[in-house]
């Protein structure tokens, strides 16, 4: 089939899609059933097969809760990733929070909206036991490397994260595109995966549904209780997600 016509199908699947769980994801948050977590994880599974992202997953996500999860971050496709895997809530940067398209669809998405100051602005959030997802560069990155991570994110979703009594576990999680139409990337091809700032949204959505096969590797880190200040915990994940992100991309076991 011709890879605009598939892809125009595909889309217009996910469209429909899309129009069916929107009002039951509104009711499933106003009325707090658990359906606001499962329906998104179905939706974004879903999004992915149609559009060809093969996911392979290394090690497991902890158990232990309340849970921070300190990710690298590459593209708009992270998101479907990793809620296709496990039902989760995602911490939105503030610069993020900005674009209309992807602020819609975190208001359906159980989340967290940063604010400028730290604090969290108003969104529907889930239950206090599902865990917290922070892209910690707190920007996207060509997915060649990992960028810093910055220790303030960290903090403001960890404070987010803690209940009182408990303790906070932190776990890292690598992201890496590693294929696309069954061929290694390399730096040439890896912007297919990519969306950094230079690059619109809705066109880059096409493209990734145009090619159809990108191979997308998760890998989870050992998971940690945090009893250090944030500058040390982004530290330390960001070592971790570095070293299984370059392993992944030179084609060895992540840890």
């Amino acid at each position: 089939m011709i890879p605009a016509l598939r892809a125009s199908i595909a889309i217009l699947i996910l469209a429909a899609a899309t129009l069916v769980c929107i009002p039951v994801q509104w009711l499933a948050l106003r009325f707090g059933w658990r359906l606001r977590e499962t329906l998104p994880q179905s939706w974004h599974r879903l999004a992915l097969g149609l559009g060809g992202i093969n996911v392979t997953v290394h090690g497991s996500e902890t158990t232990d809760r309340p849970l921070l999860i300190a990710a690298n971050h590459i593209s708009w496709i992270d998101i479907p990733v990793i809620a296709s895997l496990t039902p989760v809530r995602f911490a939105i940067a503030p610069d993020r929070a900005s674009h209309p398209l992807l602020r819609f669809f975190a208001r359906l998405q159980p989340c967290l909206f940063l604010a400028e100051n730290g604090a969290t602005a108003a969104g529907p959030d889930g239950s206090e036991k599902t865990p917290l997802v922070v892209f910690a560069e707190g920007t996207t990155g060509a997915g060649n490397s990992v960028l810093p991570f910055r220790a303030d994110l960290i903090g403001h979703g960890g404070a987010a994260t803690a209940e009182s009594g408990h303790p906070l576990w932190v776990q890292p999680l690598s992201i890496a595109y590693t294929n696309v139409q069954g061929l290694p990337m390399g730096r040439q091809f890896r912007p297919v995966a990519s969306w950094t700032g230079q690059t619109r949204l809705l066109p880059h959505v096409w493209t990734v549904f145009t090619e159809y096969s990108i191979d997308a590797v998760v890998s989870w880190g050992a998971p940690f209780q945090s009893e250090s200040d944030a500058k040390s915990v982004a530290g330390k994940t960001e070592e971790s997600v570095r070293i299984m992100t370059a392993n992944v991309l030179t084609g060895r076991d992540p840890v």
